[in-house]
């Protein structure tokens, strides 16, 4: 994995499911929409608090937000690209939310946090998921940032609650993608568990729709296995960056000057 550094920055794309299937009901009251909204929120501010200084946020990485299916079937959204250091100063708000955390003994409490917000949920309950043109729309987005920083590796996280009706075109950017040395990662926000990151076996298993996901993403780097095991993941061989639990990204990245 490239090592991120204000002069050599990285980049990540959230790709953003905003179609009928986000509004399913998913866990504690949530919905999937409001899930993955919360995901992205707390991963930018994961990164701000990573690359921060003092009251300096360094600009090690682009983020670009982009949704599909909150306006009609085929209108992608890019709702915000900026560097990390803007989406630090200007939130769209800041919320007090409830946070679950140890209690040193092995339990759980709750607290409460203050959390800037950058990103609202919404879905069109009457759009189908066109994942394939959230996905041809990166390589536009990958494109420009390349063409200023050539040794780049983009992280692609989509992030949908259902299976694509494109899905031809859907594998196909996909692998457009990761044929030029970009990593892509799908999560699949289910009531039914995918295994976390699968090998191909453990995919066929599951089914057809599964490994639709699994044939679009990327192979864990080889650098960041060692990482994905300190939190608590078995990496098998031949793993993929597929998975239904969505923690957090940031064990992927390394961070320079």
């Amino acid at each position: 994995m490239q090592v991120f550094t204000t002069q050599n920055p990285g980049y990540i794309i959230f790709v953003l499911d905003q179609s009928c299937s986000m509004g399913q009901p998913y866990c504690n009251g949530q919905s999937l929409s409001e899930f993955a909204s919360l995901f992205i929120n707390r991963t930018i501010n994961e990164l701000i608090n990573s690359n921060m200084n003092g009251e300096h946020v360094y600009d090690r990485i682009f983020i670009s937000i982009i949704g599909y299916g909150a306006n009609n079937d085929l209108y992608i959204d890019e709702i915000r690209s900026d560097y990390l250091s803007e989406f630090a100063d200007t939130p769209l708000r800041i919320e007090k939310i409830k946070k679950k955390v140890s209690d040193g003994g092995g339990g759980l409490v709750e607290i409460e946090e203050q959390m800037p917000i950058f990103i609202d949920p919404t879905y069109n309950k009457r759009n189908v998921t066109n994942s394939g043109k959230g996905m041809e729309y990166c390589i536009n987005l990958i494109n420009q940032f390349q063409r200023k920083h050539i040794g780049s590796t983009p992280i692609i996280n989509h992030i949908t609650g259902g299976y694509p009706i494109d899905f031809e075109n859907f594998i196909l950017h996909s692998r457009n993608i990761k044929d030029k040395n970009r990593i892509v990662i799908n999560t699949l926000l289910s009531q039914n568990s995918l295994n976390e990151f699968p090998n191909i076996l453990d995919t066929l298993e599951s089914g057809f729709q599964e490994s639709i996901f699994y044939e679009s993403s990327s192979y864990i780097p080889k650098n960041s296995k060692n990482s994905f095991n300190k939190f608590g993941f078995n990496i098998k061989k031949n793993a993929k960056l597929v998975t239904t639990n969505i923690n957090s990204i940031c064990m992927l990245f390394d961070f320079g000057s």
